[in-house]
């Protein structure tokens, strides 16, 4: 696929009616993730015995235990992150400083804070709910094992 796409590497578990169930594989992240000043995402990123496991929808069914290539549009990977992280902090900041424009120094800001939160997480869910398709990865390739 062309350089426009974030790919991560998967195992064929099993098949569905609409395609194939697949247990995602944990990788090591960038160099900068790895490092001790990083972001931290290693410790995310490390393997335990909880797998991470995904349908996708396609017509091609590779053998179970084969290993395939997933990708992701980079602009949906910057679209999810953007509505996962500022849709509720965006909704949350206008709540609190509506309130607090209305009643300065008002003991519940931080109150309207955390609901502005929770809004937000029930609009994204919402959203996330009619819009799941376009924030899928897509089975781009698929190897021998």
């Amino acid at each position: 696929m062309s350089g426009d796409c974030a790919t991560a590497e998967a195992r064929v578990v099993g098949w569905t009616t609409a395609g194939v169930r697949v247990a995602l594989a944990a990788s090591e992240g960038c160099g900068r993730c790895a490092a001790r000043g990083g972001c931290g995402a290693r410790w995310l990123l490390q393997k335990s015995d909880d797998r991470r496991e995904i349908e996708i929808d396609t017509e091609q069914r590779p053998a179970i235990g084969q290993t395939v290539t997933l990708a992701l549009t980079r602009a949906s990977l910057v679209r999810a992150s953007v509505l996962v992280y500022g849709l509720p902090l965006w909704l949350a900041l206008g709540a609190t400083l509506a309130v607090n424009v209305r009643s300065p120094d008002h003991w519940s800001l931080p109150l309207v804070f955390v609901a502005g939160l929770a809004v937000g997480g029930v609009v994204l869910r919402r959203h996330l709910r009619r819009r799941s398709e376009a924030y899928r990865p897509r089975l781009v390739s698929s190897s021998v094992a």
